[in-house]
């Protein structure tokens, strides 16, 4: 009876260490992928505001209109800014010729001076009078080109290529110093843009970043830049990715990143004395090899000094102690 039992016993080892697949460690191994919400920004939403007094004479696009670099998009009433320059022309050409006559006539009095006909006070008065007129030169000068910079001020022009939001203003309005009239957002160089655990952060330079929308597909980004903050409640970080597809403004889509370490997939744990880890072949017997930082349910990396050749138990670890002699 009881050599009928010992054989029973062996026959149902057998059979459970038959059951008993192995894989090399490297063909068990993932990189686990981490997906995030993620949208299309500008670089840029501006509201273009008058640097004038003056009536509105022309709006020259519309909402919704793409716009280019330097194009023109509203017209100011500019009558009373050209004025201003004509004005000031005129008196700097008036004020020019006083200063050729004053400066005539300082020569003519150290001219007389030296026949001891003119006084050194004299001459003294004459050259500060013409030193006045270069001072009012200067001014003037100084004023004209800032008139002519609100002559400029009248056309008001795209600081970018984008497109036009919204329109604030209306045709024949007084606009005024610092009016919002047009709000502009940027599409070159559109930026996308998600929130992602500030544990991440460090694998975001080696990581493979995808960005999925349900119109285009996956479209590879790399990183552009990320928050020095990190969200108290949340623990995440703004982050910002760039492409050289273009993409429209407000697009969403999902961000996925693919962590470049190779880690050991959980359904591989088992836990022996309170411990996660895994079973190897090693020497005909099932050797148990503890991972310290597994979690149940999730992923571990592989411990560097591991070999990538070392026969994993895949399938049959649950019945498995460490010592146990297999096939």
């Amino acid at each position: 009876m009881r050599v009928l039992i010992a054989v029973l016993l062996i026959t149902i080892t057998q059979n459970a260490f038959s059951a008993i697949s192995l894989s090399p460690l490297s063909d068990v191994l993932v990189h686990p992928q981490h997906t995030y919400s993620a949208q299309v920004i500008s670089p840029n939403d501006t509201t273009i505001s008058a640097q004038l007094n003056a009536r509105i004479e022309q709006i020259l696009v519309r909402p919704g209109d793409n716009i280019k670099a330097g194009q023109p998009l509203i017209t100011l009433d500019c009558r009373d800014a050209k004025s201003q320059v004509e004005l000031l022309t005129a008196n700097r050409l008036q004020t020019q010729a006083s200063l050729a006559y004053a400066q005539a006539q300082v020569e003519r009095l150290r001219s007389l001076k030296n026949k001891d006909y003119a006084s050194v006070s004299q001459v003294e008065l004459a050259q500060s009078e013409a030193k006045g007129f270069t001072a009012s030169i200067t001014a003037l000068t100084v004023q004209i080109e800032q008139a002519k910079r609100n002559v400029e001020r009248c056309q008001i022009h795209a600081p970018f290529t984008g497109v036009v939001r919204e329109q604030l203003v209306g045709l024949g309005a007084l606009a005024t110093v610092g009016m919002p009239l047009l709000s502009i957002s940027q599409t070159s160089g559109a930026e996308i843009q998600s929130n992602l655990p500030f544990i991440l952060l460090p694998a975001l330079q080696s990581s493979a970043l995808v960005f999925n929308t349900p119109t285009l597909g996956n479209i590879h980004i790399s990183l552009l830049r990320q928050s020095r903050a990190i969200d108290a409640t949340t623990r995440n970080v703004s982050v910002w990715f760039k492409t050289e597809v273009p993409l429209a403004l407000g697009l969403t889509g999902t961000l996925t990143l693919t962590d470049p370490t190779a880690h050991i997939p959980s359904q591989l744990f088992v836990k022996r004395n309170n411990q996660l880890g895994i079973f190897i072949r090693e020497d005909a017997k099932a050797r148990f090899m503890p991972l310290p930082l597994a979690q149940e349910g999730r992923p571990t990396p592989v411990p560097a000094h591991w070999s990538s050749k070392m026969a994993v138990i895949t399938d049959g670890q649950q019945r498995l102690n460490d010592g146990d002699l297999l096939p």
